[in-house]
């Protein structure tokens, strides 16, 4: 398999979405929900899911084989114009599990994942226009320096740094 492996700050910034739909796949990757709960780090792959049937832009997330939810739309766009040129539809990153708590009074609490997604070091504006059914129809990203204020769209910026909050 080609992947491309995005290197992080150790931040886990990027929640996933749509983890309650897969707890079984939780449970098969940490085990029963325990009394503390589970903070477990280990790799995730990052999916194109280009025939996602809610949203043409999907990005699945993956751990050990397990579908374990999706990037947000706005992650999954950016998560696309960062792979745009690779050979790859897959990326890994480093990733955090937790929750998965069951107490001894019967309260639970879901699983979630964390992602370090550091794709550089400046901040990127997206410029998307979103017509009703949710479709890219037009995409402008830039980069913009936190210092100056100067902006440059990324194809004149190929070597500055791409940041995801």
């Amino acid at each position: 398999m080609n992947f491309h492996l995005i290197e992080g700050t150790n931040v886990f910034e990027t929640k996933v979405v749509g983890s309650s739909f897969y707890l079984d796949n939780f449970l098969i990757i940490c085990g029963p929900k325990a009394e503390e709960g589970h903070c477990k780090y280990i790799e995730a792959f990052l999916r194109l899911d280009n025939n996602n049937p809610h949203d043409s832009n999907a990005v699945s997330v993956l751990i050990g084989g397990y579908k374990v939810g999706h990037l947000s739309r706005k992650h999954a766009i950016l998560h696309r114009l960062f792979v745009e040129g690779l050979n790859s539809n897959f990326c890994v990153c480093k990733a955090k599990i937790i929750g998965g708590w069951k107490k001894a009074n019967g309260s639970e609490g879901h699983f979630g994942v964390e992602l370090d997604l550091v794709y550089a070091e400046a901040e990127f504006t997206l410029n998307a226009v979103f017509n009703k059914g949710a479709k890219l129809l037009s995409l402008q990203p830039e980069l913009v320096n936190r210092d100056t204020g100067y902006s440059a769209p990324i194809s004149q910026a190929s070597n500055e740094a791409l940041v995801l909050n």
